[in-house]
């Protein structure tokens, strides 16, 4: 059995006792069409629609209500943290396309360096020098790799390549869009350096 509110709520009516009657669905979606009929609310058509459950009207009506509920509330799909999560697994996947993608994005100058140019990065302050060739790399993905690989090359001063290794979890760390954007300013010259990393670009 269903609640009917005489009244609807759509209507301004109220939740209350006096407002309510049980009805089995079928009346209830009988009673609702018929006052649509008489009054054309339009709270009515989609009630007497939305309880025929075996209607496509009613399956799509209430995925849209179940969507709005949770981007509401932020759960289910829409919960941050799953976002987060499928972001970084979809980020992991590696691909072609999403690579091509990736290079669409480059601005020209740092797309003609990448392409041109000699790249000489260095780290002072643990004594790492990096030469990157032409051609060698397309996106910013691969320049983060490559000074993450100049941190294990192990130097026979042992106490100095341990410390390498925190600055070089932090560098792993650090989310594409901040790296893109802190390296971008240094190959634009609008900084010096970043995370410790300048270049001279021949």
């Amino acid at each position: 059995m269903n609640k009917h509110h005489i009244l609807p709520i759509h209507d301004g009516g109220p939740d209350l006792d006096w407002n309510l009657m049980l009805l089995n669905i079928d009346d209830h979606k009988l009673a609702h069409k018929l006052r649509y009929e008489v009054y054309q609310k339009d709270g009515d058509n989609w009630a007497s629609r939305f309880l025929n459950k075996n209607t496509l009207f009613f399956q799509r009506n209430n995925a849209y209500r179940t969507h709005a509920t949770c981007k509401q509330k932020k759960t289910g799909f829409y919960n941050p943290t799953l976002q987060a999560e499928l972001g970084r697994k979809g980020g992991a996947v590696k691909s072609d396309a999403k690579d091509k993608s990736y290079e669409k994005l480059l601005s020209d100058k740092v797309s003609d360096i990448f392409e041109n140019s000699t790249m000489v990065w260095e780290h002072k302050k643990f004594s790492l020098t990096i030469t990157i060739k032409p051609g060698t790399i397309k996106i910013y993905k691969d320049l983060r790799q490559q000074l993450l690989n100049s941190y294990d090359n192990k130097s026979s001063d042992i106490a100095l390549f341990q410390q390498q290794q925190e600055p070089k979890k932090d560098l792993a760390k650090i989310s594409s869009p901040n790296f893109d954007s802190a390296f971008l300013k240094v190959l634009k010259r609008q900084r010096k350096s970043a995370y410790g990393w300048s270049v001279k670009i021949n």
